[in-house]
């Protein structure tokens, strides 16, 4: 039953734009956990629509596919304790590296931004904020685990640290998403019409459409509930994200309106 009201909402997600609600990680302890059927090795790309309030004091972790439980051997998306500042990290067994885009000048904080992170290898990650032309490369050496299998969201792969604004959607494809994909997703089109045969996690967050406890991963991996942990509360503020043959622009959207 479970899978088959995954597919309805698959459907009518592809003919409609449904997004209605965000998931909202500002509670104390709300973070969501899983693992993947099968593990994966790079290329990969993370992506999601994140609003946050202010930066926080420290690194938070938005989106996290990881070796296991410790805090090395992963890649993520962060969102950094500098003001409009996002971070893309690959960390390995021996450090980590960073690809990070600040806005000039500041204009992000309480501000609906899709962002997506590629990681094509050793040298290569590459973060993107709104636009495909704020796009940062970092070459630095530094390669996680080819057994990169766990996925967090709004939490560090250790726990360490959680994320405490609104997510509205997370995906993660095997492979570089192209440049015209990339494009695609920034101007706020569903992850599920994007290189949907690589998708292989895709959670909505629109609301709990899965029952108590776990979310479905919608991609094409067999694996990666979610476990929801701190209880799942739905904010009424969202983006605009189109599924569909349409397109449409994320509505850039203040807190409090």
């Amino acid at each position: 039953m479970k899978r088959l009201n995954r597919l309805i909402g698959l459907s009518l997600c592809l003919l409609f734009a449904t997004v209605e609600a965000s998931y909202d990680f500002g509670g104390a302890g709300r973070f969501l956990t899983g693992t993947l059927n099968t593990s994966r090795s790079l290329p990969l790309t993370l992506a999601c629509f994140s609003k946050i309030a202010d930066h926080p004091a420290s690194l938070d972790y938005m989106l996290t596919l990881s070796k296991d439980a410790e805090a090395n051997e992963f890649i993520a998306i962060q969102a950094s304790a500098t003001n409009d500042r996002y971070d893309g990290m690959s960390a390995g067994a021996v450090g980590t590296v960073v690809a990070s885009y600040t806005a000039t000048p500041p204009e992000y904080d309480g501000v609906w931004l899709p962002i997506v992170l590629t990681v094509g290898g050793n040298t290569e990650r590459d973060i993107f904020v709104e636009l495909f032309a704020n796009g940062v490369e970092n070459t630095d050496s530094q390669d996680p685990s080819s057994v990169l299998v766990q996925v967090k969201v709004a939490v560090a792969p250790d726990a360490s640290s959680r994320f405490g604004g609104l997510l509205a959607e997370c995906a993660i494809w095997t492979g570089e998403l192209s440049e015209a994909n990339i494009t695609s997703y920034l101007a706020g089109n569903c992850a599920s019409g994007i290189d949907a045969g690589n998708l292989i996690g895709f959670y909505p967050l629109d609301t709990n459409r899965d029952g108590p406890g776990t979310i479905l991963n919608e991609g094409t991996d067999t694996g990666g509930t979610l476990t929801i942990t701190g209880g799942a509360v739905y904010a009424a503020d969202h983006p605009t994200i189109t599924c569909g043959s349409a397109t449409a622009t994320p509505r850039r959207r203040r807190m409090n309106q």
